[in-house]
């Protein structure tokens, strides 16, 4: 008996939405068909056939990836510069290493004054900008 009384109670709100769409303006009428298509078209959309856009899809998966790539050629380093010491002499002591980062000012090493040079005694190579000391 639940079910004839909710289909009696929808026939009856039914019957009043016809009446009152055909007593309303041209105005609300075609509001109310404008809304009809759009909804119509939403719904179509959300719940329609999906197009198939070309892509394979998998579940996510744990798995190891083993891949080798080799390729044979040089490395040229392009974050290395030449330093060269304004004075002659023999290099007392090294203070950077290779793959040190430097900044302006640091001291990478010290030089001993040679006697035939012309030059400072006991100077010191100061790098003029930010560079890798390789």
């Amino acid at each position: 008996m639940g079910v004839m009384k909710l289909l009696s109670l929808i026939r009856g709100r039914i019957k009043k939405a016809y009446l009152w769409f055909l007593s309303s303006s041209l105005k609300k009428k075609l509001l109310v068909v404008v809304v009809i298509i759009v909804v119509a078209i939403v719904l179509f959309r959300i719940l329609g056939p999906k197009k198939d856009n070309g892509y394979a899809l998998e579940k996510v998966t744990h798995a190891n990836i083993v891949e080798t790539v080799s390729e044979t050629g040089n490395v040229n380093t392009g974050a290395s510069t030449d330093v060269i010491s304004p004075s002659t002499g023999v290099v007392k002591e090294v203070r950077m290493a290779n793959g040190d980062e430097v900044t302006v000012g640091d001291i990478l090493f010290k030089v001993k004054k040679q006697r035939y040079g012309t030059g400072k005694s006991g100077g010191a190579l100061r790098l003029p900008n930010r560079k890798n000391y390789t």
